[in-house]
């Protein structure tokens, strides 16, 4: 897993929309297992294997649990059985979420709705899982819940991407960090190197960098 750094407005979440299609980058290229995708149209970079889960977790308030999780795998929609078979993969890695389907999802906590939006990602069959912010907003115990999940599923084939402020989390499950600045990458390494450089802390990761 790696992880995006830095503060707020730093451009860490311009750099997951310009990798997820969403906005077109103004140099540069953007590649997954060597096709470029960086002038591709949105869906077929998610077809491409490119999931992004954003902050604002984008919930579909008024449909339920079970209806947001199997838009995320719309884009396989010719695979009705196996969209059934994600679904219960992804129920059995959020389990809370298992008693919730039938909930509109506009319902929930920030916790259970984090724990959708990651899910429908999932759903997605991604290559590449990016994360904005997931710890925004929650509580400590919900974000200790989630991100061991996290380290969980980076244990697998699944490539993660996370943009994080929480640098003490990012810190606790990334081993490769990218310190940004004015959407620029300025340093870059392992993370267990990264956390020890009283520069990086001071220049670029301000009060967050407290780690």
């Amino acid at each position: 897993m790696r992880c995006l750094l830095g503060p707020n407005g730093a451009g860490k979440s311009s750099i997951l929309n310009a990798i997820a299609g969403r906005i077109k980058p103004s140099g540069g290229t953007v590649t997954l297992n060597d096709d470029l995708i960086s002038q591709a149209k949105t869906f077929r970079v998610a077809r491409a294997g490119v999931a992004l889960c954003p902050q604002n977790r984008d919930m579909f308030a008024n449909l339920s649990v079970r209806e947001n999780l199997m838009l995320g795998g719309y884009v396989h929609r010719g695979a009705k059985g196996a969209n059934a078979e994600d679904l219960e993969k992804v129920l059995g890695i959020f389990a809370p979420l298992r008693n919730l389907t039938g909930r509109m999802a506009g319902s929930l906590s920030g916790g259970e709705q984090q724990m959708v939006a990651i899910s429908r990602a999932l759903m997605m069959r991604p290559a590449l899982l990016l994360l904005d912010e997931p710890s925004a907003g929650l509580a400590p115990i919900v974000v200790d819940a989630i991100f061991a999940v996290l380290q969980e599923l980076a244990k697998s084939s699944l490539s993660i991407l996370i943009a994080e402020q929480n640098v003490q989390k990012a810190f606790e499950i990334a081993s490769y960090g990218y310190v940004v600045s004015n959407g620029r990458v300025h340093r870059e390494g392992p993370t267990s190197a990264l956390q020890t450089d009283p520069a990086i802390v001071e220049a670029y990761l301000g009060d967050y960098g407290d780690v």
